[in-house]
C-alpha cells in the first residue's frame, strides 16, 4: 500500500502517505493501547492493521476505510 504505520512507547499508532514527499504533512493519530505499543502491521489486503501492546498484552485489529472527501480526492480513515 501508500501507507506506512508507526508506535511509540505512550500508546500512539500514526499513520502517513508514504513515501513522505513534504516537510508540512498530514497524519493521523489513534490511541488505544494503555503504553508501550510493541508491533504494527498491514494486513496482506491492507484492509486492517493489527497492534500489539507490550505491556497491556492486547492485540487491537484496526479496520482501514478509505474516504472520499470534497472534490473527490479519496482520504484514508482508520476506526478500531
Amino acid at each position: 500500500g501508500d501507507l506506512i504505520a508507526t508506535a511509540d512507547n505512550i500508546g500512539r499508532i500514526c499513520i502517513r502517505r508514504f513515501p513522505v514527499i513534504h516537510d508540512n504533512h498530514f497524519f493521523s493519530v489513534f490511541r488505544g493501547h494503555s503504553a508501550v505499543i510493541a508491533n504494527v502491521k498491514f494486513s496482506c489486503d491492507d484492509m486492517w492493521l493489527f497492534s500489539t501492546g507490550a505491556e497491556d498484552s492486547c492485540l487491537f485489529q484496526w479496520r482501514h476505510v478509505i474516504d472520499i472527501v470534497e472534490g473527490g480526492i479519496p482520504s484514508d480513515a482508520t476506526e478500531k
